[in-house]
């Protein structure tokens, strides 16, 4: 995953107020039914997620980055809607623009004049 883009119109200064980037967030049921919990890595270089199927039934998660600081979350275990909301709550939540912001809507290649 490597992300880019313009910096956005806010910025907090510790990277969180971009307009782009990935959100690497694993949501996984424990080996108890019903029981979920979370990890959610947070690098500012690029990095790449791998998962390993072991022939003996398990499976192996692991990130490759390339450097940069490493923040790794783990959310403790609950529901997948607690987990989730928790998740949310870190993250935040995006804010949506006023429709006028986005611009021109009309913008699909069906529509061959200015009348249509």
């Amino acid at each position: 995953m490597w992300t880019s883009g313009q910096a956005g119109w806010y910025d907090d200064g510790r990277g969180r107020g971009g307009l782009s980037g990935a959100h690497p967030f694993v949501l996984y049921e424990t080996k108890v039914a019903g029981v979920f919990a979370g990890l959610y890595f947070r690098n500012s270089n690029a990095m790449s997620p791998v998962i390993k199927f072991n022939q003996d039934g398990t499976t192996t998660f692991s990130f490759i980055t390339i450097g940069g600081q490493i923040e790794v979350y783990f959310i403790a275990q609950g529901s997948a809607h607690s987990v989730i909301q928790t998740y949310q709550t870190m993250v935040t939540f995006s804010r949506l623009p006023p429709f006028w912001a986005l611009g021109w809507q009309e913008a699909s290649p069906a529509f061959t004049s200015g009348t249509e």
